[in-house]
């Protein structure tokens, strides 16, 4: 049930950032700077890497997307 709640969430924070749709920088709202600073997982095992190629992704990977989240009938429900 906790992994749904996760998923959810994350659903929620990026649908702050469809709007940008490759617009090179992401839309002003509430989770801008936590977009901006996701990192790659591997940074450690390549720390010669230049500062954008650190960067786990940017506005111009954004899709526009639909979804819909719906209940599993977990603890809770």
């Amino acid at each position: 049930m906790r992994l749904n709640w996760i998923a959810a969430a994350i659903v929620a924070a990026m649908s702050t950032a469809v709007p940008a749709l490759a617009g090179g920088e992401w839309p002003d709202g509430p989770n801008k700077l936590w977009f901006e600073s996701l990192q790659r997982p591997d940074n450690d095992k390549h720390p010669n890497r230049d500062k954008n190629s650190q960067s786990c992704c940017d506005a111009g990977d954004t899709v526009q997307t639909t979804f819909k989240v719906g209940s599993t009938g977990g603890i809770g429900q």
